[in-house]
């Protein structure tokens, strides 16, 4: 099995009454296309107007290539709070979702996750969402597309 090609990662919270300013006070950062229920939002890339349909709070690390799946998971949580009482509490009044996306160049590519991964999301009640692009289903400009989940 080969290395996977590139992988790209993001941190989800989506809830009706979510706030995305009060869920980056509690995290320590500011957040990634963020928006409070009802508000409209522009998608830089095609103009295309939005309106949210659930709030949302995000926050990413660079893409790589190859992918470095462990390397991400680690560089994310980083940056974020340790206090897991914060993201258990997060994690139980909002949909929680680590978007993993996995690009192959090549077929029987592959990712493995270390028990230290597995520890941080498990400990923070941090499920993961994998979508995986084979060589012949790579999105012709995988950019922020594939970065960001719909709610």
């Amino acid at each position: 099995m080969g290395q996977l090609s590139e992988s790209v990662v993001s941190l989800w919270f989506f809830g009706d009454d979510l706030d995305p300013a009060y869920v980056g006070r509690l995290l320590g950062a500011s957040g990634y296309q963020c928006a409070v229920k009802g508000e409209r939002t522009t998608n830089a890339k095609t103009g295309r107007v939005y309106v949210a349909r659930t709030g949302r709070w995000g926050f990413k690390v660079e893409r790589r290539e190859p992918a470095d799946l462990d390397a991400q998971i680690r560089e994310l949580f980083d940056a974020l709070s340790g206090d897991l009482a914060v993201w258990r509490d997060l994690s139980s009044r909002f949909r929680a979702q680590l978007f993993v996306g996995l690009f192959m160049l090549e077929g029987n590519e592959g990712v493995v996750l270390s028990v230290e991964s597995l520890g941080i999301l498990s400990a923070r009640m941090i499920p993961i969402d994998f979508d995986i692009y084979g060589p012949l289903s790579q999105p012709d400009d995988a950019t922020d597309d594939a970065t960001a989940p719909a709610a």
